[in-house]
């Protein structure tokens, strides 16, 4: 399949409280790149494409592939960084107002993580359940 270029865009969607998209984006990351640590005010969804990294949230780590996703916790401590080997292509969503919590939730009813692969299995270590929502 072949990916698009990289890319981010941002959205002006403040007049919706409910749900509120901000930044949406696509990134081939070199070997090795790393985001963070920081602490953001909103959801942040990735989804893997290609390659693999290691996600940190508080003092947690996860190995993520590819055909991935993972999503990040408004208010808490997060990094991630791309393999050296095999770098990570991904793509995100921000996202918040008054309802992404409630439906963040609704989404994780069957399951006791979001960060799982394409076939909607929880990714091996990487069910940190929720305790920050």
């Amino acid at each position: 399949m072949e990916m698009p270029e990289d890319g981010v865009w941002w959205l002006n969607y403040s007049q919706y409280e409910d749900l509120r998209l901000y930044e949406v984006g696509i990134q081939r990351c070199a070997p090795s790149y790393s985001f963070g640590p920081i602490i953001r005010d909103r959801y942040i969804l990735h989804y893997v494409f290609e390659g693999e990294g290691v996600l940190r949230i508080d003092d947690k780590e996860f190995k993520v592939k590819s055909n991935s996703f993972f999503l990040l916790p408004p208010d808490v401590l997060v990094q991630y960084q791309a393999d050296e080997k095999k770098p990570w292509q991904y793509a995100w969503i921000h996202f918040h107002g008054f309802k992404s919590t409630e439906i963040v939730r609704s989404i994780d009813k069957k399951r006791t993580s979001l960060c799982t692969d394409r076939r909607e299995q929880p990714i091996k270590g990487c069910c940190y359940k929720f305790n920050y929502v």
